[in-house]
């Protein structure tokens, strides 16, 4: 108790207005050790270009994989893999008459023409997802994964601009709002499963606006950008060093001078991993799947 706070202090200040005095017994909260903390599912967060093998990723991974699909080519990388089963959403009914993208012209009501059909690819991802996590069939695999963030949040903005009038028109400052709380309402619900989570975005050169400097950027919507990778326990940047005699992939697990967003939660894992899957019966053995073996998590 705090100097100059009596226990007869305490009381009265207990004191009901009728005189009476009520007496609470406070318990202290119960604590967890970090001491005995145990990592049972990180959350990896893949970026980088397209080719740098962000997919091919998922397959070094042990376990049975669920993957949310919103690009043709992933399915392409992933193709003959047992233990991966997926759902593909792909950009379905989108407006392509040329238009202003003035912001007065876009006051102007819907522009989807009238025989149009609203676009389905994130509402049909909407409805597979809510029914496979209430129906827990979630908890049969091992890892989920979204390929790609970048393309699912372009879905996700097409459901936005039909359902706000505004399909083919330059999106609006709500339309941005309503997109960036989508996706991120949706890796929060993923990482909180108890499983791994596995999602890939793609990144591109920018010049830093405070610094001047030249820095890869996640190609998502404003505070997404910061936002999303708050989600994730390790955050790793995919590389393509192929030449014209081999296919080879690394993978960079600390941040540099360029790539700000890289982070690393685990001990000894080296600055750069050769995450080339160069035997396709055993692609656990190389990469990311090589990492998590020597974590040995439970």
């Amino acid at each position: 108790m705090r100097m100059g706070y009596s226990l007869v202090t305490h009381l009265q200040a207990l004191s009901s207005g009728h005189g009476h005095l009520t007496l609470r017994c406070l318990m202290p909260v119960e604590l967890n050790s970090a001491g005995a903390y145990k990592r049972e599912h990180p959350s990896f967060l893949m970026i980088g270009p397209a080719g740098s093998g962000k997919t091919m990723q998922l397959r070094t991974i042990p376990g049975k994989k669920l993957v949310f699909a919103f690009e043709q080519n992933s399915i392409n990388s992933l193709a003959g893999d047992p233990s991966i089963s997926y759902k593909l959403y792909l950009p379905d009914d989108v407006e392509i008459a040329t238009r202003s993208l003035s912001t007065k012209a876009n006051q102007s009501g819907r522009v989807a023409p009238e025989e149009g059909t609203a676009p389905t690819a994130y509402e049909n991802f909407r409805q597979d997802f809510n029914e496979i996590i209430k129906s827990e069939q979630i908890l049969g695999f091992d890892v989920v994964a979204i390929d790609s963030l970048t393309s699912m949040s372009k879905a996700i903005m097409d459901r936005i601009l039909y359902i706000n009038n505004r399909m083919g028109c330059q999106p609006q400052q709500d339309d941005w709002s309503a997109q960036i709380v989508n996706v991120e309402n949706v890796v929060r619900k993923l990482a909180a499963l108890p499983i791994i989570l596995y999602c890939t975005a793609h990144d591109e050169l920018k010049r830093d606006e405070l610094s001047g400097r030249q820095i890869m950027d996640l190609v998502l919507t404003g505070q997404l950008k910061t936002r999303v990778p708050m989600l994730f326990s390790d955050i790793y940047k995919c590389m393509s060093k192929s030449t014209e005699e081999e296919d080879r992939f690394i993978l960079m697990t600390r941040p540099d001078e360029q790539n700000l967003r890289i982070r690393r939660s685990f001990e000894d894992v080296s600055y750069y991993v050769d995450a080339t899957i160069k035997d396709g019966g055993e692609p656990t053995k190389y990469g990311l799947g090589s990492v998590l073996a020597k974590l040995k998590l439970p």
